[in-house]
């Protein structure tokens, strides 16, 4: 019995094993410019110091609120909070959680295929091909919650196709009851990483309204109602988002195309963009499928979940890219690969699998190719960048309050306030912004003369624009420190 347990998970281990190895070895010095890190890691620091969850250098400017709210959801500050204490800002360390929960999600995932009765092969390879993408090996460089979602996301997917299932199997009301437990602390572990995780909420009762049986559901929707008041009460409040929120048919038609647009980028093989746009064509295409074929059978909460996530993502103001699209990407791959085993079984053709997963390996392949596997150029670990942060430290009192684009690794880096600038229609708006919240410092980036770069040209014109409010005190090939005059 053990050797065909071995024999039947061996490949699947390999494979996960091989993945892990593959991302780990090859994890990228430094961090880029995407701030959103850095608030996870301040939370974290907070965590471990027993601070004010919420309190942080940040200073949240109502008029550039897109830049991101005041807190973020706790359980991914959780997750770094360990490592922030032994460790202090380690990234990499902290990356190498982030492919164990990448691993844990393969993990979720292959058992998730196996309740949907997909064949082995199809399993390895929908897990391959989503193990091995150039696009998740790229994403393991970021410190963001979306990898830990993923995973209590499928893994509350997994729990909720068992309890109904488990439901009629006649076990016992304590195993029913352990399942509704369980399901409820995961549902809120997803809610807790990203807000967005409340859609699992969703999903458990309408599964529970299928089946006419709402028990175990209140169970779980109890557990998940106490976490989110505590959440709320102590750590973050989800109104901070609703200070960016608002509904625009505009921005949705704006948002569909850029999406649409971005995601040919997982087949992207870094050389032919016709070729990646064929197989992004034909892939699609199997796709669509693959998931009207389950939906005709049943619409299930894999069938719904696409169709609900894509709807927030629409309405959501901000446009972070295909980031966002991360959620849906496993079941885009699992309904093409489910749509290309349908016109095997049409056609009676078997070689279409080993076809269609030649044409992703060669894809892959040419990708890490011309991918640059070093230290991230242009982020926090750049020189010019480490020189500004020394400087600050060495010549600013800790409670002085910085104006930059990037506000939030610069509150991580140096302990300073900081705030992001806005571009209002009076300039006179903005010098009483920079009063009001007391800034002495404005910090531009490069270049400073033709527009282009990190800062692009606003502030360095507006400085230029109001050369009595600002005195220059340092700069370096990438950055320019102002001293803002007093009134």
């Amino acid at each position: 019995m053990s050797s065909i347990i071995i024999k039947k998970y061996a490949p699947l281990f390999l494979i996960i094993i091989l993945i892990g190895i593959f991302y780990i070895s090859t994890i990228r010095e430094g961090h880029n410019w995407d701030g959103d890190f850095s608030m996870y890691i301040l939370h974290a620091k907070n965590i471990t110091e027993r601070a004010p969850y919420a309190t942080t250098p940040y200073i949240f400017n109502p008029e550039y609120a897109s830049l991101g709210p005041e807190s973020y959801p706790v359980i991914f500050p959780l997750i770094l909070a360990p490592v922030y204490k032994f460790a202090g800002i380690n990234l990499r360390l902290m990356k190498i959680e982030i492919v164990i929960f990448f691993l844990l999600f393969l993990m979720v995932l292959y058992f998730i295929l196996i309740d949907r009765v997909c064949t082995y092969p199809y399993i390895i390879a929908i897990i391959g091909s989503i193990g091995l993408n150039p696009f998740f090996w790229d994403f393991k460089d970021n410190v963001l919650s979306e990898i830990p979602f993923i995973f209590f996301l499928y893994l509350g997917f997994f729990l909720i196709n068992r309890w109904k299932r488990h439901y009629y199997s006649g076990i016992t009301r304590e195993k029913k009851l352990m399942y509704a437990i369980i399901t409820g602390i995961v549902i809120s572990l997803a809610y807790g990483t990203r807000g967005i995780g409340v859609l699992l909420l969703v999903l458990l009762f309408y599964e529970a309204m299928r089946s006419k049986r709402f028990k175990l559901a209140i169970i779980s929707a109890i557990l998940f109602i106490f976490f989110m008041i505590l959440q709320n009460l102590f750590a973050h409040k989800d109104t901070v988002y609703l200070k960016e929120f608002s509904i625009s048919p505009r921005l949705i038609v704006s948002h569909l195309y850029w999406y649409i647009k971005g995601m040919p980028a997982l087949w992207d093989n870094g050389y032919i963009k016709i070729l990646r746009d064929m197989l992004f064509l034909v892939f699609s295409i199997l796709s669509i499928t693959g998931y009207l074929l389950a939906i005709r059978k049943e619409m299930g909460i894999l069938e719904l979940f696409p169709l609900l996530y894509a709807g927030c993502i629409l309405i959501w103001p901000a446009f972070c890219g295909i980031r966002f699209f991360i959620p849906l990407m496993p079941l885009y791959i699992y309904y093409g690969f489910e749509g290309l085993r349908f016109y095997e079984e049409r056609t009676g053709i078997r070689i279409y699998l080993p076809i269609l997963l030649s044409i992703i390996l060669v894809s892959y392949i040419a990708k890490y190719t011309t991918m640059d596997f070093g230290p991230i150029r242009e982020g926090v670990s750049n020189i010019e960048t480490i020189k500004l942060f020394n400087f600050i430290k060495e010549n600013t009192n800790p409670d002085d309050v910085f104006i930059y684009k990037r506000p939030r690794i610069l509150a991580l880096y140096t302990g300073r306030k900081a705030s992001a600038y806005h571009r209002p229609k009076d300039d006179r708006a903005l010098l009483d912004y920079f009063y009001r919240i007391k800034a002495r410092y404005a910090i531009v980036g490069k270049p400073f003369e033709n527009g282009e770069g990190i800062d692009k040209d606003y502030l360095n014109l507006f400085i230029s624009a109001h050369k009595d409010n600002f005195e220059e005190i340092y700069s370096n090939n990438d950055f320019k420190v102002y001293r803002i005059k007093t009134k």
